[in-house]
């Protein structure tokens, strides 16, 4: 009673960030420039909604996920702020975060649904949701 100190865990949707965004330009084959240092130290000081590099349909950038946060702090909200993102529902939502659970619980690979061997049936147990 009185006590003036909480905890909060934020589990965020996809987010994108101008590292992140960086990544999948990579992994897509991507080449990075000479000046890439230089370019991302740039960028890394700009909000990526301000970086004029284009927003993935489905992800939401860092602002957003932030207002959630905050509002739950204000309000009170439980231990987990789970912030969702724009590219699965709910549903899916919960159903994701229960699957990454049981990844530890059945000892699988972390991020299981995406890898080969599960991903077929994380796609059928998803299926509809």
């Amino acid at each position: 009673p009185g006590c003036k100190v909480s905890a909060f865990l934020l589990v965020p949707g996809w987010t994108i960030t101008a590292i992140a965004q960086k990544a999948v330009e990579w992994v897509d084959g991507g080449e990075a420039p000479e000046d890439a240092a230089r370019v991302e130290a740039a960028l890394a000081k700009v909000p990526y909604e301000q970086s004029g590099r284009p927003t993935p349909a489905g992800a939401w950038v860092p602002d957003q996920v932030v207002d959630v946060l905050f509002d739950a702090l204000r309000t009170g909200a439980p231990f987990y702020v789970i912030c969702r993102d724009d590219e699965m529902s709910d549903a899916k939502m919960n159903a994701g975060i229960q699957w990454a659970a049981e990844d530890m619980i059945w000892k699988r690979v972390p991020l299981s649904r995406w890898s080969g061997e599960y991903s077929g049936l994380w796609g059928a147990r998803s299926a509809g949701l």
